[in-house]
């Protein structure tokens, strides 16, 4: 079982900022931090602040990053050191356990006598860092009360471990990088060496050899067909190649010439293909015949649109795309790939697709916003616009967004700048951990120990109407019905979200009848967020906007 995250803390062990942290403990994977004070004290706030004990636990967290920035924050608020501790299993918020601490605190201190240690003894070893000085030295060992001698008698076999382990990993990379430069010398010599041979990978499917080679644009179009004798009767007629949606793939490369993506397409070749394998690996060089036909089975579409934007952008010649290639066994074999490619597509809803579009910037804003949120970004799923009932997500991705312009109110049409989206993203993250607190079981919810399922069986706020309901009533309560500038998030009015503690989170709750229940199931509609909304307005004795007044006087 791990006891801390083995990262020192700034200043509480050795004086000295840890250099580089240990190979095994990069790449090792931990399950939750824990923030505990070393020793006791107070934090500002209304009322006189919140008192905390020493090796009281003040707050838990799934990402080390985040657990850090608490810390730091925590630290300059109390004037009063805390220390991060890393453990298998959650420890209870509020609890104290001094010998986790102590635990902690020795293991800090074991592991910066260690890095002082190794930069003593090896001080070039992490050459973009300035070795430490020897008052740097002395200070630390003060701190530790050890002698130099004493610290080497004590840690001299770790900290050479630990220099071992440095120095095989970059002899490592170093190997693996002289490797890679030497293969890739052996396929431009080999490419350069025919004319009509394509660097390309090897595979196997159904127990056929096929390959993935990459194409340059201006070849694709001259040597790559597409014949309509090779598509099926009963798919010719849909199959028949669109001019428009061509020109519709020439027009997005062509305004998108540094970021634009297409996938593969898929190709027969006439007849047989010589794989020419380097160091008998699945990467070489595929030759293929000059006299045979190469037949698009799959992207005929992305290669006519590819052929319109060469015509607009002649630059574009010299770029590649990827094409999966087969040896052609004939008409029937070549339809039958046509089939199975074809028919078995499934193609994402638009609003997915729309969501995943990174030149919107708010939805490339809330995707990095969610990075942040690794507890809420667990529960939603970023596949499918709609959460099964048996799904252990909360929201779909697309209800999530629709929650936070509610909250911010920000518009699709009215981008704001980088300020105002740094703002918002400190509105949501503060939002989410006030309903945490008043909200009865939304903090059951959100950390799993209330299953998703159940909630939805059982409770409101386990649904899409619900959350969404919870944007509206925010941004109302909070920022009167406005859209988020500048303001200071910490001055809006929070206060109004203590009275959620009052409200009935059960589907079977009265206040929930013909506003998203509807004959004890849930409903779904523009009117059922808005009433809803209404309801949480009412209970935190927030004056109803003229809209939901006029819904409200209907129930």
């Amino acid at each position: 079982m791990t006891d801390n995250t083995g990262v020192v803390s700034e200043g509480l062990a050795t004086g000295h900022k840890r250099r580089q942290p240990r190979p095994e403990l990069a790449i090792k994977e931990l399950s939750m931090y824990h923030i505990l004070a070393m020793e006791e004290g107070q934090l500002p706030g209304k009322k006189g602040g919140v008192s905390f004990q020493a090796a009281e636990v003040i707050s838990r967290h799934n990402d080390s990053l985040k657990a850090s920035e608490v810390r730091w924050d925590l630290e300059k608020k109390a004037s009063r050191p805390f220390v991060t501790v890393e453990r298998d299993e959650q420890l209870t918020k509020g609890e104290c356990y001094p010998e986790i601490l102590r635990a902690a605190l020795e293991r800090n201190r074991d592991e910066g006598a260690i890095d002082l240690l190794v930069q003593v003894m090896a001080p070039d070893l992490y050459a973009n860092l300035p070795a430490i000085s020897e008052k740097e030295i002395a200070g630390s060992l003060t701190n530790l009360s050890l002698t130099l001698q004493e610290l080497h008698d004590r840690y001299g076999e770790a900290a050479a471990h630990v220099i071992d382990e440095v120095q095989a990993a970059r002899q490592k990379d170093a190997e693996q990088k002289a490797r890679k430069e030497a293969l890739s010398r052996e396929v431009k010599d080999a490419a350069e060496a025919h004319t009509f041979s394509f660097p390309a990978v090897r595979g196997v499917q159904a127990g056929r050899e096929y390959y993935i080679a990459q194409i340059p644009l201006s070849v694709l179009v001259k040597l790559f067909v597409f014949d309509d004798e090779y598509v099926p009767p009963e798919l010719r007629a849909q199959r028949t190649l669109n001019q428009t949606r061509a020109k519709g793939i020439s027009d997005y490369i062509v305004a998108n010439q540094d970021e634009y993506v297409l996938p593969a397409l898929t190709a027969s070749v006439s007849q047989e293909m010589r794989f020419d394998a380097i160091n008998g690996g699945s990467l070489g060089m595929l030759n293929i015949p000059m006299d045979s036909t190469l037949l698009i089975n799959d992207g005929q579409h992305r290669r006519a649109g590819i052929e319109l934007a060469m015509d607009a952008a002649s630059q574009l010649k010299n770029e590649t795309i990827g094409v999966t290639i087969y040896f052609d066994e004939g008409l029937e074999r070549s339809q039958q790939m046509f089939s199975d490619i074809n028919s078995r597509q499934v193609k994402p809803s638009s609003a997915i697709n729309a969501l995943y579009d990174k030149r919107d910037p708010i939805n490339k804003w809330l995707m990095s916003l969610l990075q942040d949120m690794p507890t809420i970004r667990r529960l939603i799923d970023f596949e499918n616009a709609t959460v099964g009932r048996r799904s252990k997500k909360l929201w779909s991705i697309v209800v999530f967004r629709r929650f936070v312009m509610r909250l911010t109110g920000l518009r699709d049409k009215e981008v704001p700048g980088q300020e105002v989206l740094a703002n918002a993203g400190r509105l949501v993250q503060r939002y989410l951990e006030t309903l945490a607190i008043n909200l009865t079981q939304w903090d059951n919810l959100v950390s799993g120990r209330l299953v998703a399922s159940e909630a939805r069986d059982d409770m409101v706020i386990g649904h899409a109407v619900f959350l969404e309901a919870l944007g509206l009533f925010g941004n109302q309560a909070l920022l009167d019905g406005g859209v988020l500038g500048l303001q200071d998030v910490d001055e809006l009015h929070w206060s109004k979200l203590v009275s959620l503690y009052t409200i009935d989170p059960g589907k079977s709750s009265q206040v929930w009848q013909g506003r998203c229940v509807l004959h004890g199931k849930m409903q779904k509609t523009a009117d059922g967020v808005k009433l809803t909304a209404a309801a949480l307005l009412s209970t935190a004795n927030c004056p109803l906007p003229d809209q939901l007044a006029q819904l409200e006087s209907r129930i």
